[in-house]
């Protein structure tokens, strides 16, 4: 199906600078922003279920510019592969580490992983090793190809992704945007967490260490100087 006139589709991957990101969207759409929320991607589902959310007809409105949220992309990839996709990465021992953190300072208890969370106390590994935190970044991708991204933001260098954003996307923004949900109990820029945890949880996402190397890869070359000089 063809996409809404000038259709944009945000993949908000939870911890990863998408709620700063929100303002900016809704500056960009000029009214015309659609949040999807409901879905829930990452509370414990069967595979079934899961399916069933990625093959989900979503609802767009014509006038509709921009949509932004926690959901599985399939859904609008397969309805509009024409629209522009847009997603922002982030190193995947800290995202997980910062999720996990920020459920405790400010609990979501109407979502089921976070009340387990709480509920048994999981330590940062055990969070790590639930099945639904695990290789968050592909999940929420789904079928939507890293290559046909319009737009890969960077977490760990925020201000540069959102300043590439706006020479592409809308010139005309002023953009003083507030990076939102920092933990400002983190000292340094990463998580103070041993090495011997760091590589447990890296190697339980290990699909998302290499898309992450990948898109970090792609985000260097883009600011290479023979891309810059590309018309």
């Amino acid at each position: 199906m063809t996409a809404p006139r000038e259709l944009m589709i945000s993949i908000h991957v939870p911890k990863t600078g998408g709620g700063s990101f929100r303002s900016v969207l809704e500056a960009y759409a000029d009214g015309h922003y659609q949040r999807d929320q409901g879905d829930l991607p990452l509370a414990p589902r069967s595979p079934r279920q899961r399916l069933r959310l990625a093959m989900a007809r979503p609802q767009v409105k014509p006038d509709t510019r921009v949509v932004h949220g926690h959901f599985i992309a399939t859904k609008y990839w397969r309805r509009y592969p024409d629209a522009t996709y847009v997603c922002w990465f982030r190193d995947p021992v800290e995202r997980l580490a910062s999720h996990y953190y920020y459920w405790q300072r400010s609990p979501d208890l109407d979502h089921p992983t976070c009340r387990q969370l709480l509920d048994e106390q999981l330590s940062l590994e055990a969070f790590a090793a639930l099945p639904e935190m695990r290789d968050v970044h592909r999940t929420l991708l789904g079928e939507v190809p890293l290559e046909r991204l319009a737009f890969v933001g960077i977490t760990e260098r925020y201000d540069e992704s959102l300043e590439r954003f706006r020479r592409r996307f809308a010139p005309e923004l002023q953009l003083r945007t507030t990076r939102r949900h920092v933990n400002t109990e983190r000292s340094g820029e990463r998580y103070d967490i041993d090495d011997t945890t760091r590589d447990r949880i890296a190697a339980l996402n290990e699909g998302d260490m290499e898309l992450y190397r990948s898109a970090l890869a792609r985000f260097e070359a883009a600011a290479s100087p023979t891309a810059l000089a590309a018309p």
